[in-house]
C-alpha cells in the first residue's frame, strides 16, 4: 500500500461512511442537514438557515454554524451536502485501508469527504483549546 493512501481516522472513517448511507439528491438534503445540524448542535454551534434551495426548486438550504471561540480570528469550513445523480442506496466498501462503492452506486465523496473533514477538524480544533477562534 502506498504511504498516504490509506484513511487512518477511524472517526471520520465512520462519520463519512455514515453520511454516505443517508439517501439524499440534488435539492432533496433534508434528511443529511438534520443529520449535521444534530452533530453541530453537540459541538456547541449555533445553526442559522438559508432558503437557498427555494431559488431553484429545492426543499433545503444551506446550513451556517457559528462557533465562538477564546483567540482572535475566524476558521471557515465550506463544503456542500449534494450529490450527483445515482446517489441512493449506496454502500460504501473499505478494502485495504481505500474507500470505495459496491460498484452499483456512486460513492459520494464529492463532497461527502469535505463535510466529515470540517466535522473532524471541527472536533480536533474545539477539543484543543489553545487554538480556538471561531470557526
Amino acid at each position: 500500500m502506498e504511504s498516504g493512501k490509506e484513511m487512518k481516522n477511524q472517526r471520520m472513517l465512520d462519520e463519512l461512511t455514515e453520511l454516505m448511507r443517508i439517501d439524499v439528491s440534488s435539492g432533496q438534503e433534508t434528511e443529511i442537514a438534520e443529520h449535521l445540524v444534530k452533530k453541530l448542535e453537540q459541538m456547541g454551534f449555533a445553526i442559522t438557515r438559508d432558503e437557498a434551495g427555494a431559488t431553484f426548486g429545492g426543499v433545503c438550504g444551506n446550513i451556517l454554524a457559528v462557533r465562538e471561540g477564546e483567540r482572535d480570528g475566524v476558521v471557515c469550513f465550506c463544503s456542500h451536502m449534494d450529490r450527483v445523480p445515482g446517489g441512493i442506496g449506496i454502500k460504501p466498501v473499505e478494502e485495504d485501508g481505500i474507500l470505495r462503492s459496491s460498484g452499483d452506486t456512486i460513492l459520494a465523496a464529492d463532497d461527502l469527504s469535505g463535510v466529515a473533514a470540517i466535522l473532524e477538524l471541527s472536533l480536533i480544533h474545539i477539543s484543543e483549546p489553545t487554538r480556538r477562534s471561531y470557526i
